[in-house]
Formats: C-alpha cells, structure tokens, sequence
C-alpha cells in the first residue's frame, strides 16, 4: 500500500455567520490516500492510480453545489466522495481554515476513514 498526497487551496463560502455565507475565504486542504499504486508504476498509466486533478475536482465541485456550515460536514462528503470514486484502503482529510478566528493562524478539522481489514 503506498499513500498519495495532495494539498488544495479552495476559494468558497463556509460557515454558520453571515459573512461566511457571503463572502468567499480559503480553505487549504490536505488530502493523503492510502492505495495500490503498483499497477500505475509497471504501466506508466494514470488510469490505474489516484488522479489528483480528480481529487481537486472532488473538493471544487463539493463546495460550489452547497453551501456547508461545518468543516467536519465538508470532510466527511470529501471521504464518501473519495471512496465511490476510487479503490483506496483509507482516506485522512484535514480541511484548515484561516479566517476563521480572529489572531489565530487558522482552524482546522481532521477527519479519517480506513477500510476493515
């Protein structure tokens, strides 16, 4: 099992204020993939691995078709999202967010699935 990371930098609206309804702010988010990557490195071929424009897509498209109050929300439709759209052994999600609180670098959320052995 090899493990895939990524992280993202999303523009959307999120949040349970007003403003956060309102107003885009970013979210970096750190996606890491536990999966077989084996077949993809004999081949050379992307179809057989985890693409991460794919992944990118998964967390822009999430966000621009709702509204989400709680980061946690976000995450969890980030992991169910990963999971019927690739074969990976476990999925960590950590969503930060930097203009969430005032004199704090951010907050975050860090949210994890890993499949039954």
């Amino acid at each position: 099992m090899d493990q895939l990371d990524s992280e993202l930098k999303i523009e959307c609206t999120i949040g349970v204020h007003e403003a956060e309804k309102k107003e885009k702010q970013p979210l970096l988010i750190d996606l890491e993939v536990g999966a077989d990557v084996d077949p993809a490195t004999k081949e050379d071929d992307i179809s057989k691995t985890i693409d991460y424009v794919v992944l990118a897509d998964i967390c822009k498209q999430l966000v621009e078709k709702k509204h989400y109050q709680l980061l946690e929300t976000y995450a969890v439709d980030i992991i169910e999202s990963i999971l019927k759209t690739f074969p990976v052994y476990w999925v960590h999600v950590t969503i930060k967010k930097p203009q969430a609180i005032p004199n704090a670098s951010y907050s975050m959320v860090r949210m994890s699935f890993q499949k039954p052995v």
